[in-house]
């Protein structure tokens, strides 16, 4: 049961035949962010069903999820108890997804769009739409991390970038993204991750945090011009003889 922000209540409902031999054990454990499993309470009460057992002493952060395991027995007349209702109430955690179709204009993520910014003027400019599509409010610091890798796959750039706001629940957030690309050259590609891990904030599933935009290309504009020379149509050496009215050739690449 979860993920949750916090706990609430456990209400349970195991109804036994009046004068029945039958018991019952219900235990509530906690299971941790590794999926470790922690018996919280190896026995609820049977008092406790319908008004409900308080959980709100329960750490969610330690433990975001919860398991409920019941145990019938009747060694007399094998009638077991009949499980009408268990459930828990919790605040649930928020979720979140990359609005790709969000971002203006429609071209910001276009390799051309960034091959310009990585010439002129160096850093790499576009927006990242993240949308909650949930009541609940994420928490902060919400983060995005920002990869620009070069075509054998080493990060050449890696940055963290912080949410203007908190992420209410049910609304949408611009986290502004602005790389410093300057010097770099060849092609490249880029890919944020909002609220990466290790150290994310609660979140229902991560596999949609992620926009990867396709490779662009940077040339080297600091390359040393060439300049070719040939003297009658040939490549003379160092003080070989040419001449004396030769047709002098020169060609410059740029």
């Amino acid at each position: 049961i979860g993920p949750a922000q916090s706990w609430e209540n456990l209400y349970h409902w195991v109804q036994r035949e009046p004068g029945a031999t039958s018991s019952y054990t219900l235990k509530l454990i906690g299971i941790d962010a590794a999926g470790g499993a922690t018996v919280l309470n190896p026995n609820v009460s049977h008092g406790s069903g319908r008004p409900g057992l308080a959980l709100n002493s329960i750490s969610a952060t330690q433990y975001p999820y919860l398991r409920l395991e019941l145990a019938l027995k009747d060694s007399v007349n094998r009638t077991a108890p009949q499980l009408h209702e268990w459930f828990i109430t919790y605040k649930g955690v928020p979720e979140g997804v990359v609005r790709r179709d969000l971002a203006t204009p429609s071209t910001v993520y276009d390799p051309a769009t960034l091959a310009a910014q990585a010439i002129s003027p160096g850093i790499l400019s576009f927006p990242v739409v993240f949308e909650n599509i949930t009541p609940f409010d994420f928490g902060t610091p919400l983060r995005a991390k920002v990869e620009v890798r070069d075509a054998s796959g080493t990060a050449s750039k890696t940055v963290t970038i912080l949410a203007p706001r908190q992420l209410k629940g049910d609304s949408t957030i611009t986290i502004p993204v602005k790389v410093n690309v300057i010097g770099l050259v060849g092609t490249f590609t880029t890919k944020v991750t909002v609220n990466p891990t290790p150290n994310a904030l609660p979140e229902l599933y991560l596999f949609n945090n992620e926009l990867n935009l396709a490779p662009f290309s940077v040339i080297d504009n600091n390359v040393p011009p060439t300049l070719d020379v040939a003297f009658d149509g040939r490549h003379i050496l160092n003080g070989e003889l040419v001449s004396p009215v030769p047709i002098i050739n020169i060609q410059l690449s740029d």
